[in-house]
């Protein structure tokens, strides 16, 4: 499932046409950008929550060149799934 289909399946559920229901959509995932900015947890109960972590630096070995090199430090948001399967 897309952004658009996403959207389409709320406008079928609720009185919004398809645009509205973008907008809304884009509200709540701009919401949830925002909050992990600030590296707060933003979570839903029964479905999962996300998170901003710090990927360490790690070694690797370049396939072109052979070479070992190290990848910097990075920021990247986790999701955690609460449903089970």
């Amino acid at each position: 499932m897309n952004f658009n289909e996403l959207a389409h399946r709320i406008s079928l559920n609720f009185p919004l046409n398809q645009r509205d229901s973008k907008g809304v959509l884009r509200f709540i995932l701009e919401e949830i950008e925002k909050e992990v900015k600030q590296c707060k947890r933003v979570y839903f109960r029964g479905f999962g929550s996300f998170v901003k972590e710090l990927k360490p630096a790690r070694k690797y070995r370049d396939p072109i060149s052979g070479k070992i090199k190290r990848s910097p430090e990075d920021l990247r948001v986790r999701f955690r799934s609460f449903i089970r399967f």
